[in-house]
């Protein structure tokens, strides 16, 4: 796959990037939603993984925008997996209200990484 990482934090997107690409992924990173707006605008994805906090433009305003049809047309409906240190319960409403796809707990381990891969693109 082809996947579109958003994580200000350079260790966890580097540590995520690593695990996606030893088992055959394809990853292109930005450090905040603004850039992955920008990213996206441009290129083709499967899946984006999205942190939800972030500076310039979290996680959130981010998914909003790309399910904005207007804007993004078939792109609208990529996958999109939040990956966040609070608990689902915490931010299950403001997440479905942004589109978000799946959810994803900080830290992570590459099964549940995978696991969370195959279903959002199932």
């Amino acid at each position: 796959m082809r996947i579109l990482l958003v994580d200000d934090e350079r260790i966890n997107s580097l540590s995520a990037s690593k695990m996606l690409e030893k088992h055959g992924h394809e990853v292109v990173t930005a450090v905040n939603g603004a850039q992955a707006l920008e990213i996206l605008h441009d290129n083709e994805f499967d899946c984006i993984l999205m942190d939800l906090q972030m500076p310039e433009m979290d996680g959130l305003e981010a998914a909003r925008r790309i399910r904005d049809r207007a804007s993004f047309g078939d792109k609208s409906d990529i996958p999109i997996i939040a990956m966040t240190g609070h608990s689902y319960e915490d931010t299950k409403d403001d997440m479905e209200r942004a589109g978000l796809d799946h959810y994803l707990a900080k830290p992570f381990d590459l099964h549940t990484l995978l696991q969370t891969l195959e279903k959002a693109t199932a």
